[in-house]
């Protein structure tokens, strides 16, 4: 990010001096092997190549490793006010002021200077918060950050740039607006308007239990149903193919040219009725099986469409005077 030459020369000298106060107590305190150390280094690197978005965040990450680095709290005010994040710098100048009251003249001094420097150019935005939009649970966030209530109908300072507010309540739809924050000394408001009623869930379906087991059940009895009718026309197959290889064993007539073939002939005869019993049995079996099945499913759709019986009490006018009706669906 690029600013003017007079400002990113008197941030540098700035940065400069605050480098040399504040190394010789990351020193003795740390050790320069440490992670912490090693990110404020960097930082300081891209700082003075003016790649301060990325020097942001190496300071960032080391004050987040040892938050008693005021140093480094330094120069993350330096790099935010060099980023024109005006109002988050003006803050942490006066975090660092406050910790090094009584310590750190030097620091205060600077701290104090950069934050007074700040003050006039902070921009600002007001959250108006009408009585008629006060509902129970009302959460108001700007940025994801929730803004209490003692804050609402107040004016905060905010960094220049685009911002987005969420507004929203128990029961009620949320809102959200989206607003630009001017460079300098811009002061915006936003009115919450009452928030709607968020749509009522649908009541759950009801479920017909005894409707949904007959349908399985019905499926289970024509599954069945047809399996025994398909093992039953096997049967009958078997009993066909049995009679056919007798009857050719002996003659139109039935004169088997022997005693021996009579006697085979007789045996498939026998094993063909059997076999035609057995497929006739099952094919009824079968048949009786699908006929309940289907009957089954039927019923349990015709029960699970029929609206539930209600009635109620009413008293209506007629003509001769009042009377008393008990009204129902069934």
């Amino acid at each position: 990010m690029s600013i003017r030459l007079p400002r990113a020369t008197e941030l540098l000298a700035a940065a400069a001096l605050v480098f040399v106060l504040s190394t010789a107590a990351r020193a003795r305190a740390d050790g320069p092997t440490s992670i912490a150390e090693q990110l404020f280094l960097e930082g300081r690197a891209l700082m003075q190549a003016e790649e301060y978005e990325k020097a942001c965040e190496k300071f960032k990450a080391s004050y987040a490793l040892d938050r008693s680095a005021y140093g480094t709290l330094l120069n993350l005010a330096l790099c935010h006010e060099a980023t024109n994040k005006l109002a988050t710098a003006w803050a942490e100048f006066r975090m660092v002021a406050a910790a090094s009251e009584g310590r750190r003249a030097d620091r205060v001094a600077l701290a104090r200077e950069r934050e007074a420097a700040l003050f006039p150019k902070l921009s600002y935005l007001k959250i108006v918060v009408p009585e008629a939009a006060r509902v129970p649970g009302l959460t108001i966030r700007i940025d994801g950050t929730r803004i209490e209530d003692s804050v609402w109908d107040t004016e905060v300072c905010l960094d220049p740039g685009p911002h987005v507010v969420d507004v929203s309540a128990p029961g009620k739809t949320s809102q959200r607006s989206e607003l630009t924050i001017g460079a300098e000394a811009d002061h915006q408001a936003i009115t919450v308007a009452p928030l709607r009623d968020a749509p009522s869930p649908r009541p759950p379906v009801a479920v017909d239990q005894g409707g949904r087991a007959r349908t399985i059940l019905g499926y289970a009895l024509g599954g069945t149903g047809v399996a025994a009718a398909g093992v039953g026309l096997v049967f009958g197959l078997v009993a066909s193919n049995q009679r056919d290889e007798a009857r050719s064993l002996c003659d139109p007539d039935r004169v088997c040219p022997s005693q021996e073939r009579r006697d085979d002939a007789a045996r498939i005869y026998s094993s063909a009725r059997s076999s035609s019993h057995a497929s006739t049995a099952l094919v009824g079996v079968g048949a009786a099986l699908i006929v309940s099945g289907v009957v089954l499913v039927l019923t349990s759709r015709s029960t699970s469409a029929k609206p539930s019986a209600s009635s109620s009490f009413v008293v209506a006018p007629i003509a001769s005077g009042g009377a008393a009706l008990w009204q129902g669906v069934f």
